[in-house]
């Protein structure tokens, strides 16, 4: 098989992060949170080394997100029947999502809380001085709510896999 171009390549990734966002309802959640996140700081005008954090635990809670659910997909194709085994290895990753979710927001707590004592006092200034760019951060919350939401709604309510492994996990849908 001929390997693809660099545009296949990002192509690709780009549908796996669209096929994520369907049919994931975590990563959809960890997507708002992590804009949620992004839109505090730069309301707050955080400083570049904090940016630098912030990015970096936003992004590795999304990419262990991704890679467990490419792990649960290989687990339940490489065993379609109960196996404890099996369910070991859907844990085990599941389990590394939490921790990393949990090291960020205790990343988060360091990074905005000494920043969110100050929280009303920007408010009050900045809709005075920037209500556009308030309004602008508003709108692209709620657009991210409102896709997260449309998108759980949409997608069918199909059984899971009944519990094959030792967990209930939805199948990807093509």
């Amino acid at each position: 098989m001929r390997p693809g171009t660099l545009f296949d390549a990002f192509r690709y990734a780009g549908e796996g992060l669209a096929t994520a966002f369907v049919n994931e309802r975590n990563f959809r959640i960890h997507v708002a949170l992590g804009t949620l996140a992004v839109e505090l700081a730069v309301l707050l005008g955080l400083p570049r080394w904090q940016w630098a954090i912030l990015i970096l635990a936003v992004g590795e809670v999304l990419t262990l997100e991704l890679i467990n659910t490419a792990v649960e997909a290989v687990v339940d194709l490489a065993s379609p029947g109960r196996h404890r085994l099996a369910k070991l290895a859907k844990d085990v990753v599941a389990a590394a999502v939490l921790v990393e979710a949990l090291t960020a927001v205790f990343v988060g707590v360091l990074i905005f809380g000494p920043h969110l004592l100050s929280l009303p006092r920007v408010l009050l200034v900045d809709a005075r001085t920037r209500p556009a760019s308030l309004a602008a951060m508003v709108v692209v919350w709620l657009g991210v709510v409102a896709a997260g939401l449309a998108v759980g709604r949409r997608r069918s309510a199909g059984p899971g896999d009944g519990g094959r492994n030792g967990r209930d996990v939805r199948h990807w849908q093509p």
